[in-house]
């Protein structure tokens, strides 16, 4: 009996320790362009979530769904909707994003075509645009991934999340990555399993 007792209490507490580190793997929620949005959902059997017609992942169990959604820098402030289909049922859940001023920074560029591009180079952006778009729309269906992301290496900031660029005076799209000025040879330190699904030299992003 007492074997029981004790066999129950340790299913127990590893059920609580799960729950716990389950809820440490979320990243930290901030609904402003750019940020991220967590949307608990209540319904019985796995749900499928889409933000503008496009996925986002969910995690969790049973009656207890998150929906994780990457908010987009050029996300509208106000009321957005999340889409979330259960056994051909639609629901849609409302949020709200704020708003939030991000840096601005302001750059003279010597190579006139990276500012205006001529006939030529339209014509390589538009064909490259269309291989990114493709490949952002990727989706893989792996619930087994971390969301405790850490920094990849150790450096200043050189370049941060969400800086609204101008490029000789003329508007360009939020910075939407983070660079760190590590030094040539820096250790990764937060190396991660992953795909490559493309590859390629663009005429903006380089290689």
């Amino acid at each position: 009996m007492k074997n029981k007792i004790l066999s129950f209490l340790l299913t127990v507490y590893l059920f609580t320790l799960t729950g716990i580190s389950y809820a440490l793997e979320l990243p930290t929620e901030s609904t402003v362009p750019g940020g991220v949005a967590i949307i608990s959902i209540q319904v019985d059997g796995k749900p499928e979530a889409y933000f503008y017609d496009r996925k986002v992942m969910v995690l969790g169990s049973s009656n207890n769904w998150k929906a994780i959604i990457g908010i987009p820098l050029s996300a509208k402030v106000g009321t957005h909707d999340l889409q979330v289909k259960t056994n051909g049922i639609e629901t849609n859940y409302k949020f709200e994003i704020q708003n939030k001023d991000y840096e601005t920074q302001y750059l003279t560029i010597k190579n006139k075509r990276k500012v205006n591009p001529n006939e030529q180079d339209m014509t390589r952006i538009i064909k490259e645009k269309k291989l990114i778009s493709k490949a952002k729309t990727h989706w893989s269906d792996n619930e087994n991934v971390s969301l405790n992301f850490i920094q990849p290496a150790e450096g200043p900031y050189s370049s941060p999340f969400g800086l609204r660029r101008f490029f000789n005076k003329q508007a360009r799209r939020p910075h939407s990555g983070l660079d760190i000025a590590a030094p040539k040879g820096a250790p990764i330190i937060a190396p991660a399993d992953g795909t490559v699904i493309n590859t390629g030299h663009y005429f903006f992003n380089g290689n």
